[in-house]
């Protein structure tokens, strides 16, 4: 057991030797903590000065020292990812003066694939169109999160140049997942959707899927006939479930007969979507369907069924009513259904 003299004698000749006060006192805090506080709160008004102002010229930069200057670059990129729009240019802008933008794509080219990502994630959030190319051949890095973030980043800096080459990394060895790549183009508001919609009848799957993923996100309606034909015959199911919830975000209702047709033949993931979808929709043709499912046998198309429903408003949530009425399972989820809607309601 230690004893418990050795304990407080060793306790106090640390407090000692730290240089504490005496019990009762006010700790000494060194002054250079003041200092640093007081230096952060400048260089936070410089900074929000520059964002209201929309710029930060050279010599004010040049004034400052070389730890405001570091305590600058801290701040300006701890805020970056939030901005948008002009903010963000202005930051982009400063940190590029700062020197900030080109030792990012020095680190583009690190031998740790950490430093690449966390590169081409600043790179795209900087704004800098000189950025394209860095972020281009990051795309084809050997480690896959670098080839993520380099997508990401692409995005972010919302340069349509992007788009092709977005695209084009959806395939090969060294291939950018499906939902990463519709990320990416997703944030670049330019996009062109004729270009899109030349993947429709790309021999690549997922070219395919890509290309109805965005049309939903786009809700490019003036494809919704190429969509539906893609959920009624392509071969690969991965497409023609993202067709159902793209037809769902698009909201036409002339995709309904085709979705009804698609709740109950084909594959669980795709019968899923749709009726995801007929319930964004909306369409009171619908109802019959849907009701038959929630009673049907199988439970998690049956509560799938129930949200969609209740996502239909009072068409859909009166024939839950009449089902929650009955007996047995179907019953319960509709009761479950209506529940959840209630809770929403009221939160």
């Amino acid at each position: 057991m230690i004893d418990a003299e050795v304990v407080v004698a060793t306790a106090a000749l640390c407090v000692a030797s730290a240089g504490f006060v005496a019990a009762g006192a006010a700790p000494h805090i060194p002054r250079r903590t003041h200092r640093s506080t007081d230096g952060d709160a400048e260089v936070r008004q410089i900074l929000f000065r520059a964002i209201d102002e929309g710029d930060l010229d050279l010599a004010t930069v040049e004034t400052l020292s070389g730890a405001q200057q570091r305590a600058l670059e801290s701040q300006a990129r701890a805020l970056l990812p939030s901005l948008r729009g002009e903010d963000r240019d202005t930051l982009g802008r400063l940190l590029d003066r700062l020197g900030t933008v080109d030792a990012a794509r020095r680190r583009a080219h690190s031998k740790r694939a950490v430093v690449r990502a966390e590169a081409g994630q600043f790179l795209g959030e900087s704004g800098t169109p000189e950025a394209v190319s860095d972020l281009i051949q990051l795309l084809t890095d050997p480690d896959p999160k670098v080839r993520w973030s380099a997508a990401r980043g692409l995005g972010r800096l919302g340069d349509a140049r992007a788009v092709p080459v977005l695209l084009g990394s959806l395939e090969g060895d060294r291939a950018v997942p499906v939902d990463v790549v519709a990320d990416a183009v997703f944030e670049i508001r330019d996009c062109p959707v004729t270009l899109l919609r030349e993947g429709v009848h790309s021999p690549s799957v997922p070219s395919r899927a890509l290309t109805v993923e965005l049309l939903g996100r786009f809700q490019a309606l003036a494809a919704a006939d190429d969509v539906i034909e893609l959920l009624g015959h392509d071969p690969s199911v991965e497409v023609r479930a993202r067709a159902a919830r793209a037809l769902g975000r698009m909201g036409s209702p002339r995709a309904t007969p085709a979705l009804l047709s698609s709740v109950d033949h084909g594959p669980v993931a795709m019968r899923a979507q749709a009726v995801w979808a007929l319930g964004e929709i909306g369409a009171p043709e619908a109802v019959p369907v849907l009701r038959a499912t929630v009673m049907g046998p199988s439970r998690h198309m049956g509560e799938l069924a129930a949200d969609a429903l209740v996502a239909m408003g009072p068409p859909g949530i009166d024939a839950l009513v009449e089902i929650a009425a009955g007996d047995g399972e179907s019953a319960a989820g509709a009761a479950r259904a209506l529940a959840s809607q209630t809770r929403l309601q009221s939160a």
